[in-house]
């Protein structure tokens, strides 16, 4: 079952079992078709035997099943991530926190990775997680403001870029630091392609590369390269959650509302996926739908401002103007006391029709160096606007335009 769902001929199924300072690491390699095992092994080491452990298992596991590793490949199997035990298990709860694709997951996350590096300063997949999680934040929550969290961003590549120049994570968190937060679009091509020249089969440097892609307006082959991503990890929400939205910038909405529910059912708690909907529904006329699903996320997830935001954008196309201005008021007020995305106001007014006001808080966000803003040729958001010299004077700061 476990072969079909991800599509794969072989599995690597294994148990851990720890006691005091010793673990015993069961692990086989199984034929899917044949449901033989082609290799199996019993490791009881200390734990600090447990990176040995890992290098022989890639090894073995690369003979069986006849593979000819490159001198590159080798080398990277050799190459220690670190040598702290400590720092290693920290990476990885930060790593687990990270892929909760929450404010407070990425922020959990961020406070891992700081401990893992007190560990070992030298841990460059520590400083890529971290510098990935805040890169990530202004995305999740419309509370941060993503000049306050770049610095940090740009810090921790440099670090990772010095101890790990190897790993192809610290390559694809560079190429995305380069694309979301400095504009520097051949510089962020250049280092997804040395992410995916080193690991060729990494699910996450296709995602990424596809939203590239996207926002280089090269639709057909972002979803070439989503799909690719799809079919590394097909059960990965994140992903299903992105090739929805690539199907929903190339404006095939039927398809990415498809996509967007078959991601809420393999996990009904990703919160992005259904915000992802509202806008799907929402270009398709689909009004009443898109206001149910706004209603089902305000039940779940309270009035987060990043969910009042896609309330007030809906209940402005559905033609619910005084709710949407009910909603842009609330979100003023908040702002009182808290950080709240310009864009959040922008995109509110755009669905109001009060162009001159939303460019007032464009221009905010682009003051603010705001991300989503590299999304400008591709949202269709944006389409009302796309004749206004104020916009393409926009797309121009934003390094976008002609």
């Amino acid at each position: 079952t476990i072969g079909r769902e991800l599509q794969v001929g072989t599995i690597l199924q294994g148990s851990v079992r720890k006691v005091g300072n010793n673990v015993r690491i069961s692990a086989q390699l199984i034929d899917v078709a044949s449901q033989g095992h082609l290799w199996s092994e019993d490791y009881d080491r200390e734990l600090t035997g447990v990176f040995e452990i890992q290098r022989d298992m890639a090894i073995r596991v690369a003979q069986q099943l006849k593979i000819q590793m490159t001198a590159g490949e080798k080398r990277r199997i050799d190459e220690p991530r670190t040598g702290n035990l400590e720092a290693y298990t920290l990476y990885l709860r930060g790593r687990s926190f990270r892929n909760k694709w929450t404010e407070e997951g990425l922020r959990k996350a961020i406070a891992y990775f700081e401990q893992a590096i007190d560990r070992d300063s030298n841990y460059a997949l520590a400083y890529a997680g971290m510098a990935d999680a805040y890169l990530l934040l202004p995305f999740v929550a419309a509370t941060t403001r993503p000049m306050e969290v770049y610095p940090h961003v740009m810090s921790a590549v440099e670090q990772a870029l010095q101890h790990g120049g190897s790993f192809a994570a610290v390559h694809t968190t560079t190429a995305s630091a380069k694309l979301w937060y400095a504009w520097d679009w051949p510089g962020a091509e250049y280092s997804f392609k040395q992410a995916l020249d080193l690991s060729p089969n990494d699910a996450a440097a296709h995602r990424r590369y596809a939203w590239y892609l996207l926002i280089m307006g090269r639709l057909d082959d972002a979803i070439v390269v989503m799909k690719r991503a799809q079919e590394l990890n097909p059960l990965s929400p994140a992903i299903g959650k992105n090739m929805g939205q690539v199907f929903y910038f190339a404006r095939q909405y039927d398809r990415a509302i498809a996509q967007f529910r078959s991601t809420i059912e393999m996990d009904p708690t990703f919160r992005t996926a259904y915000s992802g909907l509202v806008y799907a529904y929402l270009q398709k006329g689909m009004y009443a739908e898109a206001l149910d699903v706004c209603q089902e996320m305000l039940k779940h997830w309270g009035r987060d401002p990043q969910i009042l935001w896609d309330l007030g954008y809906a209940s402005a196309v559905s033609g619910k103007h005084d709710q949407a201005r009910h909603v842009l008021a609330e979100l003023h007020e908040r702002a009182q006391q808290t950080y709240v995305k310009p864009l959040a106001s922008a995109w509110i007014l755009i669905g109001l029709g009060a162009q001159d006001l939303a460019f007032t808080w464009l221009d905010q966000a682009y003051t603010e160096h705001d991300p989503y803003l590299t999304l400008l040729n591709a949202d269709p958001v944006y389409d009302s606007l796309r004749a206004d010299p104020r916009f393409t004077t926009l797309l121009k700061k934003v390094g976008l335009g002609q």
